[in-house]
């Protein structure tokens, strides 16, 4: 049986990793969030639930530097800063890296906003890049999907990370669905 937090892939010649390839790899599976227009069928997991160990990843990253001089990686995780104490350790394991990383993944915004030293840990970390799923600025369609943040403060908070935490060093898209009520 698989089992994520053991997790120990592995790249191979075979599989032509070419160099500055930006490369996927897998931190967690599944999702702590039931967002009410979402079909996922894994979600609802705890926080904690299906994540690697940190030393695997640290061990996977170490590899690929080695053998291919792999730094630039892409995130496969639902929501990467779904537990403040994941990014953590994740920040923690890059901090022990012998050399540096960049990498981007989804996000949610407001779990940034509500854990206010993780946005400095992802930038420290090598963070590049995000994609948060805002839904929609309008106050209607935002409760209409579960996701009042978003209205409330999601375009202050946009900018506050752009111009004041993350600068020019982290950029982000943001994905909106169009045609909900109220918008």
């Amino acid at each position: 049986r698989f089992d994520i937090k053991q997790n120990r892939h592995r790249w191979h010649k075979r599989d032509c990793v070419l160099p500055n390839e930006s490369l996927p790899i897998e931190i967690s599976r599944g999702c702590i969030f039931k967002c009410k227009f979402c079909a996922f069928p894994h979600v609802g997991k705890k926080k904690g639930e299906y994540v690697r160990e940190m030393e695997s990843v640290e061990e996977e990253m170490l590899y690929n530097y080695e053998h291919f001089g792999t730094t630039r990686y892409y995130i496969l995780d639902d929501t990467f800063n779904d537990d403040a104490d994941k990014v953590k350790a994740f920040y923690e394991m890059t901090e022990r890296l012998p050399f540096n990383i960049s990498y981007g993944s989804f996000m949610r915004a407001d779990l940034l906003w509500a854990n206010p030293d993780t946005p400095y840990q992802l930038k420290e970390s090598g963070f590049c890049s995000a994609y948060f799923g805002i839904e929609s600025f309008n106050q209607e369609a935002a409760n209409f999907v579960g996701k009042p943040w978003s209205y409330k403060h999601g375009q202050e908070y946009l900018k506050k990370l752009r111009h004041d935490i993350w600068k020019e060093d982290v950029s982000f898209r943001c994905s909106m669905i169009i045609g909900l009520n109220g918008d």
